[in-house]
């Protein structure tokens, strides 16, 4: 597995944002890693996971992902609105990688922002 971390996350105020550090999720390792540090922030019996706050993973970085990321998405989400009863949110997802969104119609599972700050200033309407 790699050393470093793929996810990095910035806390607001009722808000977490997990940012992606890593161009293209695509190798299975990568995945797995991005997998299990995200789950960690979602899993109720995580020492990183807090039921006060709403969760946005930020696509900033990321250029292209597989298949198989979009299946962990699909799980991830599943797991958080298990705990939550709400959804993950997104932002920044750059065109080419919304295309993979609108082409599973997983662009309807999840709040897609146009960047973070949307995110945080819809959060506090």
């Amino acid at each position: 597995m790699p050393e470093e971390r793929i996810t990095t996350t910035r806390d607001y105020e009722g808000a977490r944002v997990i940012d992606i550090n890593i161009g293209k999720l695509i190798e299975d390792e990568d995945i797995q890693q991005f997998g299990n540090e995200i789950f960690s922030y979602l899993t109720p019996s995580s020492q990183d996971y807090d039921p006060a706050v709403d969760y946005c993973i930020n696509f900033k970085r990321v250029e292209f992902l597989s298949a198989a990321a979009l299946g962990k998405l699909i799980t991830m989400d599943k797991k958080h609105k298990g705990a939550r009863d709400n959804h993950l949110s997104l932002a920044e997802v750059k065109p080419e990688v919304y295309g993979y969104f609108e082409i599973t119609k997983l662009n309807r599972l999840f709040t897609i922002y146009p960047t973070v700050n949307d995110f945080l200033a819809n959060r506090a309407t």
